[in-house]
């Protein structure tokens, strides 16, 4: 997206905002900052990995209702819009974030997979054939052609079946995204989005969805490394561009770039501190409530049992 259309899309405040979240890729911390920033606006999305094809279901004023459309979906979106559609997406080091979705499935007890990685403990290298997504998926979505991500397309292409005409689609659909971060460039992302869609308030956050297992601290074989590369040859040539399209956006932006970044990154660091503290304060009271509740129980029962004593004691007396 050249200059001048960015400069249009930041003009138009009534366009829908479409974000689309590449599993395993800082979508769900992304979510959180959207709900924010755009509390005043009607949002649809997805829940766990659940695709958005209900929406097609709708009448069209009932779409163009909408303020934010966001979560697991393909490019696409805007043919079923009357308003004009601004889109955001966020990608990440194609090897990491496949590792980072096998280690995920393994405690997610709502993911698809759970189930059957519980009941057979699939390895990495297997996980990598059966799941449609770990071939080129970020291609795939951005193409408009993941099945497991379709809002309407009944095009299926096979594991190993992409090709470069699908890798110049995505390309095109990247090209038209008026933000296009980076994981491991999230701040940065922020900021370039704080500015293009003229947030008044920083984007700060907490990370949300995040993997206890980090995908470094798992042993990994040469070979799985070369099956996931030669499996996401596209991925690494659209996570290569977008990086150079993500810096081409920052260099357009003025020198006071860098000092918001720097400016957000200790900010976003004092946020974080005050909501841990919140959460331990937080957790306190309720132990110091729950404390209270036990000895006010055992204060009772004890309340009872003397009652108890005297009433045996008074009883028998006067029996006696």
């Amino acid at each position: 997206m050249d200059r001048e259309i960015s400069e249009k899309c930041r003009d138009e405040n009534d366009a829908v905002l479409a974000f689309i979240h590449l599993p395993k890729s800082a979508g769900t911390t992304f979510h959180s900052i959207l709900i924010k920033q755009y509390s005043e606006r009607k949002h649809a999305t997805s829940a766990g990995f659940k695709t958005l094809n209900e929406l097609l279901l709708q009448e069209k004023d009932d779409l163009n209702e909408l303020g934010v459309i966001r979560g697991h979906m393909n490019f696409g979106v805007h043919k079923y819009l009357q308003k004009p559609c601004q889109y955001i997406t966020i990608l990440r080091d194609p090897v990491a974030r496949i590792i980072s979705h096998y280690l995920y499935l393994q405690s997610a007890s709502h993911h698809p997979l759970y189930k059957r990685y519980i009941e057979t403990s699939f390895s990495l290298r297997e996980f990598i054939t059966m799941n449609i997504d770990n071939d080129n998926g970020q291609t795939r979505a951005l193409a408009g052609i993941n099945s497991a991500l379709a809002l309407d397309s009944g095009i299926n292409i096979e594991h190993g079946a992409c090709t470069e005409k699908i890798f110049e689609e995505a390309i095109r659909n990247l090209n038209a995204c008026l933000v296009v971060g980076i994981q491991e460039r999230f701040d940065e992302s922020l900021i370039l989005a704080k500015r293009m869609l003229r947030w008044k308030s920083p984007p700060v956050y907490i990370k949300q969805n995040v993997n206890i297992t980090k995908p470094q601290e798992i042993d990994i074989s040469d070979e799985e490394i070369r099956m996931l590369e030669d499996c996401n040859k596209y991925d690494f040539r659209i996570y290569k561009y977008a990086m150079k399209l993500l810096e081409s956006r920052i260099m357009a932006e003025d020198p006071s770039f860098s000092l918001e970044v720097e400016y957000f990154q200790a900010t976003n660091k004092f946020f974080q501190s005050e909501q841990k503290l919140d959460a331990l304060f937080y957790r306190e009271i309720q132990g110091y409530k729950k404390q209270l509740a036990d000895c006010k129980k055992q204060l009772e029962l004890r309340k009872r049992g003397i009652l108890g004593r005297i009433k045996d004691y008074y009883l028998g007396n006067y029996r006696n």
